[in-house]
């Protein structure tokens, strides 16, 4: 059992969650006694990449834009985006024609999750303090956590460079 400290807004009290974490790392989070569920999270967009990632590790196929938005659920125009993102990232190959669509561009097993949040959202930041940059926060004179923030950072980053594709759709 770990305890994860978390805040709704500088000026709403702190709170702390009592989290059971699997070898996954993935927590299965009991709210203390009148605790909100707040968490980090992964933006809408960077999720509809990670699901179109998953369509095709599992299929090992090419896919255009109007079959994935289909077999998604996703609007075409967000479908269109993403893997023009993750194409630019490296992440995935497009071939024109009758024939064409997007493919991955090396093996799963390569390709880990950082890669694909980075290429929709940048690097993922827990804090903006976490970046060690003076000068943006009124606070930092008298508040010592910034290193403690860019270690979580480092972690989390850790974390989800570790993570393959092929790992993450399995369910691992």
């Amino acid at each position: 059992m770990i305890l994860i400290w978390y805040y709704t807004h500088p000026l709403a009290s702190h709170g702390l969650i009592l989290a059971n974490v699997s070898w996954a790392g993935v927590p299965d989070l009991q709210l203390a006694t009148g605790l909100r569920n707040y968490m980090l999270k992964v933006s809408k967009m960077a999720d509809y990449a990670a699901l179109l990632m998953h369509r095709f590790v599992a299929s090992e196929r090419t896919w255009s834009a109007t079959e994935l938005a289909a077999v998604t659920a996703l609007p075409q125009p967000t479908v269109s985006k993403l893997l023009k993102r993750l194409q630019q990232a490296n992440l995935l190959l497009s071939t024109r024609g009758p024939q064409g669509g997007y493919g991955l561009n090396g093996s799963p097993d390569t390709i880990t999750l950082l890669d694909v949040i980075v290429a929709i959202d940048g690097m993922p930041l827990v804090t903006e303090c976490a970046l060690g940059e003076k000068g943006r926060c009124m606070h930092e004179t008298v508040c010592h956590m910034q290193s403690h923030w860019a270690g979580l950072n480092r972690r989390l980053i850790a974390l989800l460079r570790s993570m393959s594709l092929a790992e993450f759709v399995k369910g691992v």
